[in-house]
């Protein structure tokens, strides 16, 4: 993704330079260079995949302060029940949701981060999750449902005790504007499926 990233960018950079260019060539005419068909549909393709929309605007309703309960299912019985606190934010022009989160895991200390987007040009949320129980992280991509309030994606890690690749189903709604609940579903070794955490966020007002 970072040499496609890369790639991309490089070839506007180079466009944006020809015109440039172009332009300084032809100053001493004191005529604006006429873009070429090429470089008017590469332009336009670019703006429309950088601009916010309504999917964008879905995740800015998670900004804020959020005081966290979250439950963990380590195996059959009553989860383990931990409090924390997350700060998000929207990022780059209200592209990106960052979220900052801090708490306690099993009596320990735990920090995360999180990134979540909307890629206009794959029509999927995409998003990124790391934290301070491992050096991997997990990645993920889903869609909005119907209702436009429950992201339903896919996240994959690498477990540690398996030692490869693991996936989780994860549903994420928006219950009203101070309450986000996300659910985290897995496949046990019988292979049903299992809830293995559930954090319900509560907005923190007067921050």
């Amino acid at each position: 993704m970072k040499r496609f990233a890369c790639t991309t960018l490089a070839a506007l950079c180079l466009s944006l330079g020809m015109a440039v260019a172009a332009q300084d060539a032809t100053a001493s005419d004191k005529a604006a260079p006429a873009m070429s068909p090429e470089m008017q549909a590469m332009m336009a393709a670019y703006e429309k995949a950088a601009a916010p929309g309504s999917n964008h605007a879905f995740l800015a309703k998670m900004e804020g302060h959020w005081d966290a309960t979250a439950k963990m299912w380590m195996g059959p019985g009553e989860p383990e029940v931990s409090t924390g606190v997350s700060e998000n934010r929207m990022i780059l022009g209200g592209r990106f949701l960052l979220q900052d989160f801090e708490g306690m895991v099993m009596g320990r200390p735990f920090k995360g981060m999180g990134l979540t987007g909307f890629d206009n040009v794959s029509g999927k949320f995409t998003s990124v999750w790391v934290d301070s129980m491992g050096t991997g992280m997990m990645t993920g991509s889903g869609s909005l449902d119907a209702s436009g309030k429950v992201l339903r994606s896919v996240d994959r890690y690498n477990d540690p005790m398996v030692k490869g690749p693991k996936e989780t189903r994860d549903v994420l709604t928006l219950v009203d504007d101070d309450t986000i609940v996300m659910e985290m579903f897995e496949k046990g070794p019988d292979g049903k499926e299992v809830k293995t955490m559930e954090i319900t966020y509560r907005r923190v007002k007067g921050k």
